[in-house]
């Protein structure tokens, strides 16, 4: 049995023929899962090159095709080669002379053709203009596992030099005090660091250079005064207020007298956990106004503790921007560069020089961003300074936003998918692929019809997800319902096995074994309930114990199941 399809075509036909003919369009493209995306930007890429339509040619040397990892970019780059292999056998085959030699040329221009990751890309656009960001001509690019151990290294290093620069031992003593290690490798100051780190590019300019701030204690000695004043006013020695307010005594004479700052501050603690609690009305002229005054006090007291740590944290963080933009600039200078300095010294390149925008903007003449909801803040930028109309000042540099920028018509080209971003920790930003994708409103396409999986299991994601997305917000873009293109010739609803159950871990795990186990045991005894498409045949056919794939969130339950 053959694998059964929708036999009027893809319901999204009309997006697909603008996907890969409308070449002199600017496009943003939103395709699911499924959907042929890849496909579709290679047809794209070949139309471009042979001009079809009537659109000028561009050589796949003068188009930059980008996409997030090394593996995608190497399958894009085969299956834009297998694709022109195959045009370039049509073309001798019918004797199409001038199609043949645009396919040959094609062939030739593939290995170095700009198809490659972000930064890949961005290493080419440097190693082509490097003397404008004051970069080697020769480049060694570091990659993450380095970058980690180089970061562990310079941590070590920025520390040792914190505990040897006198200007600021005070404020290390003051980290101490309030509870914040420097040193320890869970500091949350080498949180902090490797935050800069990441983003070093912005981090003002003039950071390393703050000033201390010094301790404003008046407010606080007042108050503490005040509590003082309040011990003879008392006429019951056993008064509990009275007790709180005498073991006070002696800390509050530090905020009263000529007192060291890390003294008061080793004492601080104590005062603003006072309560102004407890005493009997009779015992005090004033019971209540008493203890507003301990009250008051303690509220003094938090406001200085907070005032403190702020200014001190905020010292010890100037220190490290200050420290993380010195170690940026000298990977710079010796030509030794993280991925994330590829990108800030690329877009630093065209920002700058309106000769370096003009000549590399005629070098590629075709953007096409895949997987863009994994895109880098950075990208969209150095993707606009290249194919849109910049206008610098009189020096040639753009100082402006990436969203004052237009693209040229028909030099960008974007395709994402938001329900699959997933590298939000380097910097992928939803809000910025919907911002993006309002810019581009007019070119927006969405390519729905999923040939990858049968209808069941397509509408049950469907009803699984309209739920869960319903809108844009800032943190997931609404979801866009797929259209099956496959059927199924049996029943291929996705099953949800147990339920709620009390009992241990244990007994859980193994409720969830027999469950599982038993669902095998069914698939093993009534084959033919369980057909699977044999990828190679183009068949359905009866599943085998290699077709099931059991998927575990932790190995926790793998002895059980096994």
């Amino acid at each position: 049995m053959t694998d059964a399809t929708s036999e009027a075509g893809p319901v999204d036909a009309a997006a697909r023929n603008t996907v890969e003919r409308e070449l002199g369009r600017t496009l943003f493209v939103e395709a699911g899962a499924g959907t042929g995306k890849t496909t579709a930007l290679v047809g794209r890429i070949v139309n471009l090159v042979l001009g079809e339509g009537g659109q000028p040619r561009v050589r796949l040397s003068k188009i930059a095709a980008i996409t997030f990892t090394e593996a995608a970019a190497a399958e894009l780059r085969d299956r834009v080669r297998t694709t022109f292999e195959a045009k370039q056998h049509e073309a001798r085959q019918s004797g199409h002379r001038e199609r043949e030699r645009l396919c040959n040329e094609a062939l030739e221009d593939a290995d170095l053709a700009a198809i490659s990751t972000l930064h890949a890309f961005a290493q080419r656009l440097l190693s082509e203009r490097s003397i404008e960001v004051g970069v080697p001509p020769r480049v060694q690019v570091v990659d993450e596992v380095q970058s980690q151990l180089a970061f562990e290294d310079r941590w070590s290093q920025f520390v040792d030099q914190l505990y040897a620069d006198d200007d600021i031992a005070e404020f290390i003593i003051r980290a101490s005090i309030l509870g914040v290690s420097v040193g320890n490798d869970r500091s949350p100051l080498r949180k902090v660091a490797k935050i800069f780190d990441d983003n070093w590019d912005r981090l003002p300019e003039q950071s390393g250079s703050s000033v201390a701030v010094p301790i404003q204690w008046a407010e606080l000695r007042d108050a503490a005064q005040n509590v003082i004043n309040l011990l003879p006013t008392c006429t019951a020695d056993t008064d509990l207020l009275l007790t709180k307010v005498s073991n006070l005594r002696a800390v509050l004479e530090l905020f009263v007298t000529d007192t060291p700052d890390l003294d008061r501050l080793r004492a601080l603690d104590r005062l603003k956990n006072a309560k102004g609690s407890n005493g009997q009305r009779g015992n005090w002229p004033d019971v209540a106004e008493a203890r507003a005054t301990v009250k008051a006090m303690a509220a003094v007291a938090e406001k200085v503790h907070s005032q403190v740590a702020n200014d001190t944290l905020q010292m010890l963080a100037d220190r490290i921007a200050g420290f993380t933009l010195d170690t940026a600039e000298e990977r710079r200078r010796e030509g030794e560069l993280e991925f994330h300095d590829l990108l800030v010294l690329a877009r630093r390149l065209l920002r700058s020089s309106a000769e370096a925008r003009t000549e590399l903007s005629a070098r590629y003449e075709v953007l096409m961003l895949d997987e863009f909801q994994d895109t880098d803040p950075i990208q969209i930028e150095l993707a606009l300074l290249l194919a849109g109309v910049v206008e610098g000042d009189d020096e040639g540099r753009f100082t402006g936003k990436w969203d004052e920028l237009d693209a040229v018509d028909g030099r960008l080209f974007m395709v994402g998918d938001p329900k699959q971003s997933i590298y939000r920790f380097r910097r992928a930003d939803i809000a910025l692929f919907l911002a993006v994708r309002e810019k581009f409103e007019s070119g927006r396409v969405t390519l729905s019809q999923n040939f990858r999986t049968v209808a069941p299991v397509v509408e049950a994601v469907n009803v699984l997800f309209d739920e869960l997305m319903p809108d844009d917000s800032p943190a997931q873009a609404k979801y866009q319902p797929l259209k099956p293109f496959r059927q199924a010739p049996a029943d291929h609803r996705p099953l949800i096995l147990g339920g709620p159950l009390d009992g241990t871990a244990a007994e859980l795990r193994l409720a969830e074994s027999e469950d599982v186990a038993a669902v095998i045991t069914n698939i093993a005894h009534k084959p033919g309930d369980w057909p699977v498409f044999d990828t190679t045949t183009k068949q359905w056919r009866a599943p085998q114990m290699r077709d099931i794939t059991i998927l575990l969130p932790t190995r926790t339950s793998l002895g059980t199941l096994t």
